[in-house]
């Protein structure tokens, strides 16, 4: 039985509270935007292989290669914004030599702006009769306070919103968003937030 949307979304959280906790250790206290992003990279790929049912799943894997597996390559060269030449952060199988769904991570302070490649993307590649069945983009962000008006997780909580509005307004594919509890207090405040759409 394969792992639920839901049971991958909980693993991408934990495996993101599992990569702050370890990179605090590490760094005696930084906080995981200090940190490289394959590292929380690395430990969601590790939650999602643990789940039951998941069979196997791959880091930085070919896009041209995952195009090719998925079953959607059409004639001539791949796209630009597929890109081509890239990587895929997270490719999950299906216990089969077809992959059945694509995570992008992202450890980043910005706005929708600096997912929007990756979102696309994952649009393109779970084209009609692809093997992809659903798509995930996985974000941790951390605010700190700005104001003495605003405290750093209502500061969190406005970014967290507009995320989860940009991915709301996509019209090729419909999203849903899944984000976490928010960590830290009113001076310096952290979250994850899981956004996917299914095929």
């Amino acid at each position: 039985m394969k792992p639920t949307i839901e049971q991958i979304c909980a693993a991408f959280h934990r495996g993101a509270n599992s990569a702050f906790k370890l990179n605090s250790e590490w760094s005696g206290g930084e906080w995981l935007n200090a940190a490289p992003e394959y590292l929380l990279t690395t430990k969601v790929c590790e939650a999602i292989g643990k789940l039951d049912g998941s069979h196997y799943v791959s880091l930085e894997y070919s896009t041209e290669a995952t195009v090719d597996e998925a079953g959607v390559r059409g004639r001539g060269p791949l796209p630009w914004d597929m890109r081509p030449d890239g990587k895929i952060d997270i490719l999950v199988w299906n216990g089969t030599p077809k992959p059945r769904g694509i995570i992008e991570i992202k450890s980043q302070n910005f706005g929708f702006s600096k997912l929007a490649s990756d979102v696309r993307r994952i649009e393109k590649i779970m084209g009609r009769n692809s093997s992809i069945k659903f798509g995930g983009v996985g974000v941790y962000l951390d605010r700190g306070r700005e104001s003495r008006k605003r405290t750093a997780k209502e500061t969190l909580a406005n970014a967290l919103k507009n995320l989860e509005k940009s991915f709301s307004k996509r019209s090729k594919c419909q999203w849903r968003t899944f984000p976490s509890k928010m960590h830290g207090d009113d001076k310096d405040a952290w979250a994850t937030l899981f956004a996917v759409t299914e095929g």
